[in-house]
């Protein structure tokens, strides 16, 4: 038996998430406003948005933490399945919101809301429409605002804007004990892989970036691109074979059986994908943030790096065998 294969999510593990979540209240505060421009102030005109700052404030207005921690229990883990799920439930709100109350609202519209995953957020979009048929197109219009202040805009009148909060991008821990980590995996025998949420570009430029892409095997990168072409294949939604489904993980583990399999994840979502294809996963976060889902977990811990040794140990064993 060959060494076990490792795949990690990004978001929460690899990167922070900060620029992805800035990225998703920059969205909902351009779409909300425009939306109702005639009966608000535009204190938050994209064209006005110069430093990051400015976005930070944006989230702390429209993408709360407390927004952000329901969702997550709702294995809603794609940021722009997030800013899809607010601006359902805020442009469908019968009434103007005032900035003081966005998430208090959101939180208590949400909470009744039945399921998870993409479930969850047909129950949102029901709230914002009776017109399933249109679901598709006000998904695809959030996802390419988002990714135009994501990887950026020519016709943008700010920096910020027209490089992308891209160029905002870094590891969650110093680089070096990302770097370190990946290389002693790579040379207990194991094969390294990603199973994420973010599109291709998303993840090579910032790999490439950071001089993390090498220990990476290219055919076991797999991203929302893969979710969207097998979305397309079976005629369904992307958000229905996103995770918690499986899909993204089954696809970069193809030819590893699952005993050889370890999933690196921060969220229910990729728990219950993970899970649900019958592979060993390893928690990012507390036992309290996955539920009932941690006793099944080979180890939580706080950060990838204190995984670092039991990782490790698996490495060897399997590699062993």
């Amino acid at each position: 038996m060959s060494g076990p294969l490792i795949l990690f999510d990004m978001d929460g593990v690899i990167f922070r998430e900060d620029g992805y979540l800035q990225c998703a209240a920059l969205t909902i505060a351009h779409v909300y406003q425009l939306t109702h421009h005639e009966m608000m102030n535009w204190r938050y005109d994209p064209n006005r948005v110069a430093h990051q700052e400015d976005v930070i404030a944006l989230q702390a207005v429209y993408l709360h933490e407390t927004v952000i921690r329901l969702l997550r229990q709702r294995a809603i883990n794609n940021n722009w399945d997030k800013t899809f799920a607010c601006l359902c439930i805020l442009l469908g709100y019968p009434t103007i919101l005032p900035e003081e109350a966005i998430a208090e609202t959101l939180v208590s519209v949400f909470s009744p809301i039945e399921g998870e995953g993409d479930a969850f957020l047909r129950g949102c979009y029901r709230y914002y429409s009776r017109d399933n048929e249109k679901r598709t197109a006000f998904y695809q219009d959030v996802k390419k605002r988002f990714q135009c202040y994501y990887l950026g805009d020519k016709l943008a009148h700010t920096p910020l804007l027209v490089d992308g909060l891209l160029t905002l991008e870094t590891t969650i821990l110093p680089t070096v004990m990302i770097d370190d980590l990946f290389a002693s995996l790579c040379e207990a025998g194991a094969t390294l892989g990603v199973g994420t949420g973010r599109p291709l570009e998303e993840v090579i430029r910032p790999l490439q970036q950071l001089k993390l892409l090498s220990y990476f095997d290219a055919k076991r990168i797999k991203t929302h691109d893969d979710v969207v072409a097998y979305a397309e294949q079976l005629g369904v939604m992307e958000q229905v074979v996103a995770k918690p489904h499986p899909y993204v993980y089954l696809a970069g583990a193809d030819g590893f059986l699952p005993s050889q399999t370890f999933v690196v994840g921060d969220s229910m979502a990729d728990a219950r994908a993970a899970f649900q294809a019958g592979f060993h996963f390893y928690g990012i976060g507390t036992a309290a943030s996955f539920g009932e889902l941690a006793k099944d977990a080979a180890a939580i811990a706080e950060d990838v790096v204190q995984h670092k040794g039991k990782l490790l140990d698996d490495v060897r064993r399997i590699a062993m065998l």
